[in-house]
């Protein structure tokens, strides 16, 4: 059962995004995306931050223009910057920025980007040294769990 069947009562059909607890699903979603232990597990996070600290050819070729610009600009910012549409996206499934969910005034949702350095450092995070070795972990843990590792990223 999915969580948002949980917090529903009934078992989704669809997305729950237009389901009358819509806002309740997205709060709960979000305040668990605020503990990074939820989703990704911190005995992991040397291996995350080890798989995406250096910057490889899996995560730049082919990344657009727009994505190279919003890149620069996470890079370079001392705090997350808010953005959204297709560079975002692409930063963030090309593991080019940590990112969060939020949502905006206007009633839209956006992302938070930040620089791994820099989430490395509020959380108290020290990357494996190696990328592939790091990698590797990531996709062993995928495995223990049924996972299928084609689906990340470097594959």
């Amino acid at each position: 059962m999915a969580l948002a069947d949980t917090l529903t009562g009934e078992a989704l059909k669809t997305s729950w995004w237009p389901h009358a607890r819509g806002p309740v699903i997205f709060r709960v979603l979000s305040g668990l995306a605020d503990h990074p232990d939820v989703l990704f597990h911190r005995t992991r996070w040397p291996a995350l931050l080890g798989a995406v600290s250096k910057l490889q050819p899996w995560q730049l070729d082919g990344l657009a223009a727009s994505g190279r610009e919003l890149l620069a600009l996470v890079n370079e910012a001392k705090e997350p910057i808010v953005s959204g549409g297709a560079a975002a996206r692409e930063l963030e499934t090309r593991l080019l920025a940590h990112t969060s969910e939020v949502h905006l005034k206007s009633g839209k949702h956006g992302v938070a980007l930040q620089r791994w350095r820099l989430w490395e450092q509020q959380n108290n995070g020290k990357p494996l040294r190696a990328a592939t070795a790091a990698q590797r972990e990531i996709e062993n843990a995928v495995e223990r769990i049924g996972g299928g590792v084609s689906a990340l990223p470097w594959r």
